[in-house]
């Protein structure tokens, strides 16, 4: 398991966008408030190019408001993290964030029986696109408990191991 560091003064670029010259405004912009760091592929120390798109725009927005994560990086079989996500749930209690095979999911919980190793996810499906009606979105499966196998593991089409990645981002001490 790795852990980034997410806090302000890291020594990444920041605030990039305020280098942009010569646009011209359509309208009235709106954009980011406060400061904030670009993390980007192969930073780190960690080759993430390829799968890691989601990871890094979550550090970046997580680093405007200074939350540190634990990272848990190349597995394909999910099932043997539920303990650890368990654990997570029980101490943390934040939703984690899964990607891996093009795809990102967060997941906000974790049912998992010792004695057999069973387990399920409580997924929350950011694919989703219709209208925000509750009944919907758990009805047709978009926040829904899943099996592993909700996520699969194996190879891709090009002969290339599927593996998943997981950010669990860590509350600050001074919440709660």
């Amino acid at each position: 398991m790795q852990s980034l560091n997410f806090t302000a003064n890291s020594g990444f670029l920041r605030n990039p966008h305020l280098a942009i010259k010569n646009y011209k405004p359509a309208g009235r912009i709106s954009a980011v408030k406060g400061s904030y760091d670009y993390y980007h592929y192969k930073q780190q120390g960690i080759d993430d190019n390829g799968w890691g798109c989601a990871y890094r725009s979550l550090q970046t927005i997580w680093n405007a408001v200074g939350i540190d994560c634990s990272y848990i990086a190349q597995f394909n079989d999910i099932s043997e993290k539920a303990r650890e996500l368990q654990v997570h749930f029980d101490t943390v209690g934040s939703p984690v964030m899964i990607g891996g095979n093009m795809l990102a999911h967060t997941i906000l919980g974790v049912d998992f029986d010792d004695t057999t190793g069973e387990c399920r996810f409580l997924v929350l499906d950011p694919h989703y696109v219709g209208v925000d009606d509750v009944h919907v979105v758990t009805n047709k499966g978009w926040c829904a408990w899943k099996f592993p196998s909700f996520w699969k593991n194996g190879v891709d089409a090009g002969g290339q191991p599927i593996n998943y990645n997981i950010v669990k981002p860590q509350l600050p001490a001074n919440i709660i």
